[in-house]
């Protein structure tokens, strides 16, 4: 082990290894419409949009995710319920959103009491960036 000369620190993920996403919304009545979630949405409707920076998950994260999720049933795919993934992906949207651009205070209860349209929105767009990271 002598000699090592070479740099090894992007095997390690930081609060600096971040990402955004947007949500583009509107109301429409008593209606929420959000893009990607809703068929309906109309691009030509004046839309509001916030964004929220999201941490990579680390492996530290990764136990936190599965002690703040749901705990999977066994380890084979066939016994796993939808309802169990999607708790964990709520539980690793809590664990590595950083920041909003929305006035409120980003905490959990804020977040919990978004519309569930615009957590399935931030879900999806932070499971096309991570894919099943930090979950499985």
């Amino acid at each position: 082990m002598d000699n090592v000369t070479e740099n090894y620190d992007d095997i390690f993920v930081t609060e600096k290894d971040t990402f955004d996403v947007a949500v583009k919304y509107y109301k429409d009545g008593k209606n929420i419409l959000v893009e990607g979630v809703d068929d309906n949405f109309s691009k030509d409707k004046k839309a509001k949009q916030f964004t929220m920076t999201i941490k990579y998950p680390s492996q530290a994260d990764v136990a936190m995710i599965y002690r703040q999720g749901v705990t999977l049933k066994a380890s084979s795919a066939e016994n796993v319920d939808i309802r169990d993934i999607l708790g964990l992906e709520v539980a690793r949207l809590l664990c590595l959103m950083r920041k909003w651009t929305i006035s409120d205070k980003l905490e959990l209860t804020t977040v919990m009491n978004m519309h569930p349209k615009i957590i399935k929105a931030i879900i999806s767009k932070v499971r096309e960036i991570l894919g099943m990271d930090g979950i499985i």
